[in-house]
This record gives C-alpha cells, structure tokens and sequence, in this order.
C-alpha cells in the first residue's frame, strides 16, 4: 500500500507540472502564421512582430529564405527576435521556431525566381 501511495503522488507531482508541455502548440503552418503576426513572440518587448518588418508577401525576402538552410532560417529568426523585437532567442528546434520555419517554407512556395 506504501508503494502505492509513492508511485500516486509521484505521477500526480510530473502531471502536475507536464500539464503546460502538454498544453504547448505543435508546429503548424498555421500556428506559424500566428506566432509570426504575434507582437508577444518569445517575450517581445516592443509590441513589434516579424510582419511589421517583414510583410508576408515580401518577394525579395522569401527568395533569401528560400535558398536558406534550416539552420540558417533559425538564425535569422533569432536574431530579428533579439534584436528588433528584444525577445529572448528560440531554440532552433522548439514548437514555436519549428512553426515560423513551417510558415516561411509555406510562403516560400508562391515566390519563383
């Protein structure tokens, strides 16, 4: 019975605190979209986003992206994170960078050289 009660209260401790990863969005396009128009994104402190520099249907930008690597985009994105937005950088392989990648790839598909 005490073996019982230990194992309780120890998968009620990790719920209790893998309930916000579970909470987290997956990487879409459309969650990307979002994240991309989000004023807030990774702790913005500016009420900047990456559309008020960067407009999605900016042809010029997404042929850079396009010929980017994954790596690459990550960086980009971090350092417009950083810099214009004065949020704290994204770990290249987080929901929310993996999603703005998903979306800069969806835009990439319309812009031919």
């Amino acid at each position: 019975m005490k073996k019982f009660i230990t194992i309780h209260c120890l998968f009620l401790i990790i719920f209790q605190f893998a309930v916000p990863a579970f909470a987290a969005r997956k990487a879409s396009v459309r969650f990307g979209k979002e994240l991309y128009a989000d004023p807030h994104l990774a702790g913005s402190t500016n009420e900047k986003s990456c559309l008020s520099c960067h407009k999605a249907d900016d042809k010029k930008m997404l042929k850079k992206v396009r010929k980017m690597s994954k790596e690459e985009v990550s960086q980009t994105v971090n350092r417009c994170i950083v810099g214009a937005l004065k949020g704290k950088a994204l770990d290249s392989e987080s929901e929310e960078m993996r999603a703005l990648r998903m979306y800069l790839t969806f835009l990439t598909n319309d812009c031919y050289e």
